[in-house]
């Protein structure tokens, strides 16, 4: 697996805790809201249980977000130490065809990388 899958598999897991997170909130503001239209001061007990469980998953999400955002920090490292190794040996490189090869993937994997934190970036905002 190539550091260009990692991290897009990185970012599927990221969007997926996303979601998890926001459907908690919205399922307990739907809980909160049923009993507020029907005017009750408290909630059911299957009501309590089931805010108390979706509280507990949008805290599960909010931590696999740190760990993921920790992992994608780390593989896009990874990608710019690639590049930077690329560009490094097509500045060594004798051969001319060779060198220029070396700095097409340099650049093509640093172009790449800045797609997809742009990516990222409109995603999180």
């Amino acid at each position: 697996m190539n550091i260009d899958e990692l991290i897009l598999g990185f970012e599927v897991e990221k969007e997926q805790a996303i979601k998890r997170r926001d459907r908690a909130v919205e399922t307990i503001k739907a809980i909160l809201g049923k009993a507020r239209q029907e005017g009750r001061a408290n909630l059911t007990e299957d009501e309590e249980r089931d805010t108390k469980n979706e509280f507990a998953k949008r805290e599960q999400a909010v931590t696999e977000l740190s760990g993921i955002e920790t992992k994608l920090v780390n593989a896009r490292q990874v990608k710019d130490i690639e590049a930077d190794t690329d560009a490094q040996l097509a500045q060594r490189s004798a051969d001319p065809e060779t060198k220029a090869v070396l700095h097409e993937l340099a650049d093509e994997e640093k172009s790449h990388l800045g797609s997809l934190s742009d990516l990222l970036e409109k995603t999180v905002s």
